[in-house]
């Protein structure tokens, strides 16, 4: 019983190490310089846990289109916010606000969403 019990406790730290480092924010660690990025066209809202993923498109400047991927809390945490699995459809234009993953190009994390009726929604 001892031998369980000593197991388990080691089990639960470990695991919850594990949970901090990755909740931490360091993925996103560049939280002075927002990127905005206007008439993005949504693909696909994944609104799951245990982050609602946000695959979109978006063309730059030079005309350059390129896939992108947007992480937002999860399923559960935003609908405690307020915030439902039918906020973006696919082909829905929209601006999408963020920060820039510190190591994978075209990912960030989405602090808002500007709609197709101009209604910014900001996210947990």
């Amino acid at each position: 019983m001892k031998i369980a019990t000593v197991t388990a406790a080691i089990a639960f730290l470990v695991g919850n190490t594990f949970a901090f480092a990755h909740h931490g924010g360091s993925m996103y660690p560049d939280r002075e310089n927002v990127v905005v990025l206007e008439g993005a066209i949504i693909n696909k809202f994944l609104f799951v846990n245990p982050h609602a993923r946000l695959l979109f498109s978006w063309t730059d400047a030079d005309g350059m289109p390129a896939e992108w991927e947007g992480e937002l809390s999860g399923s559960t945490e935003l609908v405690r916010s307020g915030v439902y699995d039918n906020l973006v459809a696919p082909g829905d234009r929209v601006t999408i606000k963020g920060w820039r993953h510190y190591s994978i190009p075209r990912d960030l994390r989405v602090m808002s969403i500007v709609l197709p009726d101009g209604r910014e929604v900001a996210l947990p």
